[in-house]
């Protein structure tokens, strides 16, 4: 899981470095759920073209099965939930992270505003 993050990359180290000494963690919590929000409404506004995309990325083989098979378990631990083992394909886990994604959103929103 950690090498798609791009806190990993060694050309990210200074902005990660300035990010941690500038922002205390309920700033960076805000500026996550903030973040999720926007891909969500990004991916909504354009669901047929990245319905599209996903399909044809799960048809094709981008990864090897190894890194796949990686991925999927470590999101699995990461984010508690076994819908991810059942992804075959790195086109699947993106389908299936933002469908995570957009369920945390809706709890967060039903949470903020309960009527």
């Amino acid at each position: 899981r950690t090498f798609y993050l791009p806190q990993f990359f060694k050309e990210n180290l200074p902005l990660v470095d300035f990010c941690t000494r500038q922002l205390d963690i309920k700033t960076s919590y805000q500026y996550q759920r903030e973040e999720r929000s926007l891909i969500i409404q990004r991916a909504d506004s354009s669901e047929g073209r990245i319905n599209q995309l996903l399909d044809a990325m799960e048809q094709d083989l981008i990864a090897p099965e190894e890194n796949v098979v990686s991925l999927r378990q470590a999101l699995a631990e990461h984010f508690q939930s076994d819908s991810y083992l059942r992804c075959e394909s790195m086109g699947a886990l993106v389908r299936q992270n933002l469908s995570h994604i957009r369920s945390e959103d809706r709890q967060r929103q039903s949470r903020e505003d309960p009527g």
